[in-house]
């Protein structure tokens, strides 16, 4: 039920290690303070409907398996992110806590993604407002624990590919890109960023929302560094289209590269914007998503020829490091969701994530007309959300700068 083809299973048991955890937090921030004991009831209640995210991992003679964890999910206070698939979470890979006015949703990342997560979150929402506020609360558009679970959110995702290309329309060429070296302390720069102002921006610049962020952050990298090599946006896309599995729950996340070479340099955001917006287009057709999905099943039989788990997870991490280092920074986007009734009760949300070794990362999501932007960066310093600042500033897009945080994120154990 829980790993539905050999490819979700290979990525869930080997796509985290000591010094990777595949992990996201989302950050949800209420008007009001979180009350403890309603969040934990109405946690109790959701997560009945969602059985596939009540999951833990156990170890069997033929090596592992994903099952049903009955185990209780207990609400946890606190910024500090608990670790995953362990006791402290009665070895569930999503946790829920909270902190005076915000609450936390911290997820393995090859269990969901942001799309997958969100039904849930709404849910959960939808349960704890209607008993703080003894009320109750419009459904449409939630999904509640009486609504029958649809077949599709547990299908294997590639179940209705009948045919497979036999070659992509077009196939990225990578090259070396630059990077941004520094470290010292891992910190998040929240912003929010009027979503009407924003979007008149992005149709200015015959952009997309992402593509529209990534010249912008590409010409940001030019003010403070002068380089040949390509400056590269890796842009996180669903599959689900491609794949006609738009209720699916599991991680169906891919990667676009947005390359931009030494001479663009002297591009406006119109047609960088342009350019970046082609780019994409390019390299989401299904027909490239679906040969992509093909050659996963290289991976698959190149990880079973391996001697042990401790070899597989170390080749699957070798893997990551080569992906994530193809990209100067990376946005991920999940696009406007409609949370219904809820909404109204959120000031906003926010998405954190890890960054590569040497990359940052811009995690976008929209609820009440705002873009709530994070900046995840393995280095303190605001030079460059200075510059995206006054760059919003010289476009008329309409912000407030949030502040920072600790880049703060949850450990995962799966197996080992």
């Amino acid at each position: 039920m829980f790993l539905n083809n050999q490819f979700m299973h290979d990525s869930f048991l080997y796509a985290t290690n000591e010094n990777f955890h595949n992990v996201f937090r989302m950050i949800i921030q209420m008007k009001e303070f979180v009350q403890e004991d309603i969040l934990q009831k109405a946690l109790n209640t959701a997560i009945i409907r969602y059985p596939y995210l009540s999951v833990k991992v156990i170890q069997t003679k033929e090596g592992y398996d994903v099952v049903k964890n009955d185990q209780p999910m207990i609400v946890y206070h606190g910024f500090e992110a608990p670790y995953l698939g362990t006791k402290e979470t009665n070895e569930h890979l999503i946790a829920v806590g909270y902190e005076e006015n915000t609450i936390f949703i911290d997820c393995y990342h090859s269990l969901t993604d942001g799309n997958g997560i969100t039904p849930f979150a709404k849910t959960l929402l939808y349960y704890y407002l209607c008993d703080s506020l003894d009320k109750p609360l419009n459904p449409t558009g939630i999904v509640r624990i009486e609504d029958p679970m649809d077949d599709e959110e547990i299908n294997d995702p590639t179940s209705k590919i009948k045919d497979y290309p036999s070659q992509p329309i077009y196939e990225y060429k990578p090259e070396e890109c630059f990077h941004i070296t520094e470290k010292d302390k891992e910190t998040t720069h929240l912003l929010k960023i009027d979503e009407q102002s924003f979007m008149e921006h992005s149709m200015s610049k015959d952009s997309s929302p992402n593509a529209a962020l990534a010249a912008m952050f590409y010409k940001v990298l030019l003010q403070h560094h002068d380089v040949d090599q390509p400056i590269v946006a890796g842009v996180a896309m669903t599959t689900r289209q491609a794949l006609d599995a738009e209720k699916s729950y599991t991680n169906l996340v891919s990667l676009l590269n947005l390359k931009y070479t030494s001479d663009m340099k002297d591009f406006d955001l119109l047609k960088l914007g342009t350019l970046g917006r082609g780019m994409m287009f390019l390299q989401s057709q299904p027909e490239n998503v679906l040969y992509g999905i093909k050659n996963r099943q290289k991976l698959v039989d190149y990880l079973a020829s391996l001697p042990n788990d401790e070899a597989r997870q170390k080749a699957y991490y070798e893997m990551i490091l080569r992906m994530k280092a193809l990209d100067t920074f990376f946005i991920s986007y999940t696009g406007k969701k409609d949370w219904g009734a809820v909404e109204s009760y959120i000031d906003s949300i926010y998405v954190l994530s890890p960054n590569g070794a040497d990359c940052f990362g811009i995690n976008v999501y929209v609820i009440n007309h705002t873009f709530g932007i994070a900046i995840n960066q393995n280095f303190e310093s605001d030079r460059y959300v200075k510059s995206f600042i006054n760059l919003l500033e010289e476009e008329n897009v309409s912000y407030t700068y949030e502040g920072k945080i600790p880049l703060e994120l949850s450990k995962v154990k799966v197996i080992g």
